[in-house]
C-alpha cells in the first residue's frame, strides 16, 4: 500500500518549439557560421595584401637609396667606367625603371647605361628634378643644379600606397612618407 502519490515533474515547453531529437546544428546556424568565417578571411586577407605592398615599396626605396648612394660615391671618389677622367654620375627616372648613367646629361645610347625595372604594379612618379635626372657633381658628390623645392620624387603601389622621398642638396633622403 503506498501512502504519498509522487507527481514527478515535468519540464514545460513553448508549444511553438519542437523539441530537438539529435544533437546537430540546423542549417540556418551553419549559414551564419560560414557567413561570419568568410568575413574574416575577407577582412584578414585585405589586411596582409596591403602589409605586402607596403613591404614592396620599403625594398624599392632601400633599394633606390643605395644605388643614389653608389652613383654619388662613384662621382665623389673619380671613379670612371668609360671616361678617361673623373666625371659626374646620375639616374634617370621612368615610370617603370630607373637608369644609372654616367655624364653631366643622360645619353639614352650610352652602352654603359644600367637600367633597374621596377617591379609589376609599382611607378615612379611625379619626379621633381630637372629633365628627370639626379646628377652628382665630381669631387663634391653634391646635387648639381639643385632647386629647394624640386628634389623629390613619389613610388606608387598597386594598392593605393605612395611613398614619397625627398633628398637635400648632398643627396641625403631627408624625408620619406
Amino acid at each position: 500500500m503506498q501512502l504519498f502519490h509522487v507527481k514527478s515533474k515535468q519540464t514545460r515547453r513553448c508549444p511553438l518549439v519542437k523539441a530537438r531529437d539529435n544533437g546537430g546544428f540546423t542549417l540556418i546556424e551553419l549559414a551564419v557560421a560560414l557567413a561570419i568565417m568568410a568575413i574574416l578571411a575577407v577582412t584578414i586577407s585585405t589586411n596582409l595584401v596591403g602589409y605586402q605592398t607596403k613591404s614592396q615599396i620599403d625594398a624599392i626605396v632601400l633599394q633606390l637609396n643605395s644605388d643614389i648612394k653608389q652613383q654619388q660615391i662613384k662621382a665623389m671618389t673619380g671613379i670612371t667606367e668609360a671616361a678617361s677622367s673623373p666625371g659626374a654620375f646620375g639616374v634617370y627616372f621612368e615610370p617603370q625603371q630607373y637608369t644609372l648613367f654616367e655624364g653631366s646629361t643622360y645619353n639614352t645610347n650610352d652602352p654603359n647605361n644600367f637600367i633597374v625595372p621596377l617591379e609589376s604594379g609599382f611607378t615612379l612618379s611625379n619626379v621633381q628634378f630637372a629633365d628627370n635626372s639626379l646628377v652628382f657633381s665630381p669631387g663634391s658628390g653634391e646635387i648639381a643644379n639643385y632647386v629647394s623645392g624640386q628634389d623629390s620624387i613619389q613610388i606608387s603601389g598597386g594598392a593605393g600606397d605612395i611613398a614619397t622621398i625627398s633628398l637635400n642638396e648632398f643627396g641625403v633622403f631627408t624625408n620619406i612618407q
